[in-house]
């Protein structure tokens, strides 16, 4: 080799190891002019110069040249959070796309790999403290590749179910190398320790090739790139078990150094070792929530009972500016250490219990706040029994708190039916004791369960709320549970015999009424715009103060009332204008319910519509047949077992008019 390509070797290997290390070109410079002016000073060879230059010699021409072209900055902090921002974003668009792909043997649900991204993001920054001189691991090329990818838009669920695996478990072996790296130092030179490292070079050059792979076709053509994924799902399975075997061989090197450690050398990397297998313990068990995906998926969950269901993802929630009382005084109670563990909201049909639960769902998830929900709902399959309440429960902890995967596991693995088991066992084996045996953490989580009162077999109602009491026993976490119904009295005496200090409560309806004509009043004219927004024809003050003060004095204290009110005043069939008046028309009658004055506009207005004697007869027919059979069942039925009840066939209950 020429005396210019050592040099230009050396000058590759420098900018490496300052690209890594996030140092600024001129600080290098800076340094090697300062110590060539002071030669007389004594240098000791920098180590993680050493284990850069050995990475550096291992990667192809080709790798380096893409390394090389890719920009960095030496804002270590802010790249991170530009890297956890993006990854956010990402799990975001994999809620919203509710996508799963299938890799090996595996069903990833890509909301959770997108989780995962985030905790190992999280879990880097927490692993020490964040030097970068002396931090060979932190930000560099993966932080610079992993946020390149993160940012490229894809579509396709494939592509991002691949790419976030990939990430993920780059992520890991990230985590597991920063740790790894931070024992080494304080090592003694011997051959055990340069067995350690090699393993260590080995881990590190294969997750740097790993995703350069990706950035080289991140840098091709777009059209060319629209069609190509990063990686194939066998190169990610590769990567996964290329990774578990060299990360074994590390960790079987680092025993074999600590055992040939003196007395002296013991005493001075006791410490580093100790937080080492505990960083090394908290990587596995983030690891084995996909080692166990398996397990869990042993737990069923009940369909559409999150809050954030695809099937209730348009279902109100409160408007800015109203509740706000309330809303603060959930917030307020969720978030006070001396706050009793149960907050029983409660409240009247159509009162918005359902609303404010949904609402106060999503600011606890924004909050990082939320455990798990459950929303009862009756005659919608298991969402309307208990029987899968704490299943569904335990696997959204699992998200929140990995470390519960190993308890669960072993529950399962104890007793493979566990999910078919008493509701009093199922608590007991998925939720109690994995969040018992939790390390002590000061985090408080909050479960919400909506419309309790809707759960069919009541028994069940006094059982979940006696379990739910028992949170106040788990010493490793604050968990609170905030709970809707109606006032029905399997309810009330579920929480009489309870303790007064276990639970607080709230009565929607006994809110005073200026609040609830307040909020009622504002809802209002907010929809009132939207039909205005619609329909150019309206005037721009339409419908009037009065107008809307009439409609909340009729709808007082049912916010449903206003609701459906909304819905047929907004029909784009029909004129706001005569849709509203026929509804105001209701308010001078005597005697009428709010439920009549709720619905006879609307039953009413599709009555006269049909134009001949057969066409109203005909209607009244179907309604008796499907309303009157709704109306005198004990249980709710689905469409198509009300069809096969009523020997009908399920589109002459589905059909437009009946619908609505």
């Amino acid at each position: 080799m020429t005396r210019a390509a050592i040099s230009t070797a050396k000058s590759h290997r420098r900018r490496f190891r300052d690209f890594i290390l996030c140092r600024p070109a001129s600080e290098s410079i800076s340094r090697d002019s300062i110590l060539s002016k002071h030669s007389v000073v004594r240098v000791h060879p920098d180590p993680n110069q050493d284990f850069f230059d050995k990475v550096w010699e291992r990667l192809s021409a080709q790798e380096r040249v893409t390394i090389e072209q890719l920009k960095i900055t030496n804002d270590i902090d802010a790249t991170l959070v530009a890297t956890l921002n993006t990854a956010g974003e990402k799990k975001r668009l994999c809620e919203e796309r509710r996508w799963t792909f299938q890799l090996g043997k595996r069903t990833l649900v890509l909301r959770d790999e997108a989780e995962k991204v985030l905790r190992g993001l999280r879990k880097f920054k927490e692993v020490g403290d964040i030097i970068v001189n002396v931090d060979p691991l932190h930000a560099g090329l993966p932080w610079a590749a992993i946020r390149l990818l993160l940012e490229v838009t894809i579509s396709d669920s494939s592509q991002m179910a691949v790419l976030l695996a990939g990430l993920e478990i780059a992520l890991s072996m990230m985590n597991r190398l920063k740790a790894y790296m931070k024992y080494l130092e304080d090592l003694p030179a011997t051959k055990e320790r340069e067995n350690f490292e090699i393993s260590l070079i080995e881990l590190y050059v294969i997750t740097l090739q790993f995703l350069v792979q990706a950035i080289q076709i991140y840098q091709e053509d777009t059209p060319k790139r629209i069609w190509k994924a990063f990686w194939q799902p066998s190169e990610v399975l590769d990567f996964e078990n290329r990774c578990d075997k060299i990360a074994r061989r590390a960790e079987i090197e680092a025993g074999i150094c600590d055992r040939n450690l003196n007395i002296s050398d013991r005493q001075q990397t006791n410490q580093k070792l100790e937080n080492l297998r505990e960083v090394l313990k908290e990587l596995e068990e983030l690891r084995n929530i996909k080692e166990s995906v398996i397990n869990l998926e042993k737990l069923p969950i009940a369909k559409n009972a999150t809050f954030d269901s695809y099937q209730d993802e348009h279902d109100a929630r409160c408007l800015l500016g109203t509740r706000v009382e309330l809303l603060k005084q959930i917030s307020g109670w969720a978030e006070d250490p001396k706050g009793k563990c149960i907050f029983w909201l409660n409240g009247m049909a159509g009162t918005g219990k359902s609303t404010i639960s949904r609402t106060v769902a999503q600011s606890f998830e924004e909050n990082n706040l939320l455990g798990a929900s459950f929303f009862f709902k009756r005659g919608e399959g298991d969402r309307g029994t208990a029987s899968k309440i704490f299943t569904t429960i335990a696997r959204q902890l699992v998200v929140k708190q990995p470390q519960m995967v190993q308890s669960i596991k072993k529950a399962i693995d104890l007793d493979p039916n566990i999910s078919d088991k008493s509701l009093a066992k199922q608590f007991e084996q998925l939720i109690f004791k994995p969040l018992n045996e939790l390390n002590s953490s000061p985090q408080t989580l909050v479960l919400v369960i909506d419309a309790l009162d809707e759960c069919e077999r009541e028994e069940d109602i006094g059982v979940i709320l006696r379990l739910l009491t028992q949170v106040r026993n788990i010493a490793s976490i604050c968990l609170r549970i905030f709970v809707t119904s109606r006032p029905d009295l399997p309810v009330r005496l579920g929480f009489q015999e309870m303790s007064d200090a276990a639970h607080q409560d709230c009565i929607l309806h006994e809110i005073t009424q200026a609040t609830i004509e307040r909020d009622i009043f504002m809802y209002l004219d907010h929809e009132f715009a939207k039909i205005r927004t619609k329909n150019k024809m309206l005037a721009v003050n339409w419908p009037g103060q009065e107008s809307i003060q009439a409609l909340v004095q009729m709808a007082i204290p049912l916010f449903i009332f206003a609701a459906t009110a909304c819905r047929f005043i907004a029909d784009p069939v029909w004129n706001p204008e005569e849709q509203l008046e026929a509804i105001l028309r209701y308010r001078m009658v005597e005697n009428m319910s709010n439920f009549d004055r709720t619905y006879r506009p609307i039953l009413e207005k599709h009555f006269i519509t049909q134009t001949t004697k057969k066409q109203r007869e005909t209607l009244i027919q179907q309604f008796k047949e499907i309303v009157g059979s709704i109306v005198i069942l004990a249980d709710p039925l689905s469409i198509v077992s009300l069809a096969g009840l009523l020997d009908v066939k399920k589109d002459y209950i589905e059909r437009p008019k009946m619908r609505q």
